[in-house]
């Protein structure tokens, strides 16, 4: 299976939101709505697809039945289709904006297995999406997390009003430490390729 790094994924993202800034939203719908059409774009231009629930509003012709399937995660990303397959990302994306939410979500993220795995998270404030981020670290430690050989794990927290390019908090495991890469995701490439040792 071709994979996706966490490089990758992250410049992809940063190519495809400011491709298509984000148009006025008035609610948690239309955000998600938005991330999941960039993910489609992201996933297009890794020369592979997006399978996710939420494809189902989303006209298309390369549409397929399997593309509009939650497979256990809000988004699997294949860069390879037969029956079986694995998927070389498993994506999370929670838009509650509360702790309880995000943390269910990133502990069922980490029970899967993929070689990239990417948990999208808000908060209020950017203090808030700091504060997110410090209460992960603490429950990965306190609940002794660890992950498979050659998985990446990948975390960005969000906050409102944000500037999508420019206010993501981009978090990176590295082995049981998390820890935050940039702000932002212009150069955050070039940062996490820097980051990796």
């Amino acid at each position: 299976m071709r994979q996706i790094s966490a490089v990758q994924f992250v410049d992809l993202l940063a190519v495809v939101l400011k491709a298509q800034p984000p148009e006025p939203w008035s609610g948690a719908a239309d955000w998600t709505f938005y991330i999941t059409s960039r993910l489609r774009d992201l996933a297009a231009r890794a020369d592979a697809h997006l399978c996710a629930s939420t494809l189902g509003v989303l006209v298309g012709k390369e549409r397929q039945e399997h593309q509009r399937r939650e497979y256990v995660f809000d988004f699997t990303i294949f860069t390879e289709w037969n029956d079986y397959s694995l998927p070389a990302v498993v994506i999370e994306h929670e838009n509650q904006w509360t702790e309880a939410a995000f943390m269910f979500d990133m502990w069922k993220l980490m029970i899967g297995h993929a070689p990239l795995r990417v948990m999208f998270g808000y908060a209020n404030t950017p203090a808030a999406a700091d504060h997110l981020i410090a209460r992960l670290r603490e429950h990965a430690h306190q609940s002794s997390w660890t992950a498979p050989s050659g998985v990446e794990d990948l975390v960005l927290v969000g906050h409102g009003g944000m500037d999508p390019i420019k206010d993501w908090r981009v978090v990176r495991r590295h082995g049981v430490e998390w820890r935050l890469v940039s702000v932002g995701l212009a150069g955050s490439g070039e940062t996490l390729r820097g980051s990796s040792s």
